[in-house]
């Protein structure tokens, strides 16, 4: 499943909890994968951590679904930040450099959560 479709079964009140709870975790996955993370834990394990997602008696659906908010807006940022190296890179082609520097990928994809909801 897409990283949409696990936010929309978090989102959904009528399946079970367990359910819920481990879309939010693909969700995470998702995310890992996007930044290219090569340790997957580098993006589920904070989350897991501030919004007590391993707590024995569950999160709370606040802390569910605030844990999903968090992830929605640090992969909306990211995304924005991609959409902004491609139009510089339509640019950069243009006028005849046709590929980035190893510094820019690396500065493109050293991106770090912000596990705060504002």
């Amino acid at each position: 499943m897409s990283f949409r479709a696990c936010a929309r079964y978090v989102r959904n009140p009528d399946l079970p909890f367990h359910t819920r709870l481990s879309a939010v975790r693909s969700c995470a996955l998702h995310l890992s994968t996007l930044l290219k993370k090569e340790n997957r834990s580098d993006v589920l394990d904070p989350i897991t951590h501030a919004y007590n997602l391993n707590d024995p008696n569950g999160p709370t659906e606040q802390e569910l679904l605030s844990a999903l908010a968090v992830l929605e807006r640090n992969r909306e940022a990211f995304l924005n930040r991609l959409r902004a190296f491609e139009q510089k890179r339509v640019e950069e082609k243009y006028a005849g450099i046709r590929w980035p520097s190893e510094d820019e990928i690396t500065q493109l994809y050293d991106f770090d959560l912000d596990l705060d909801l504002r």
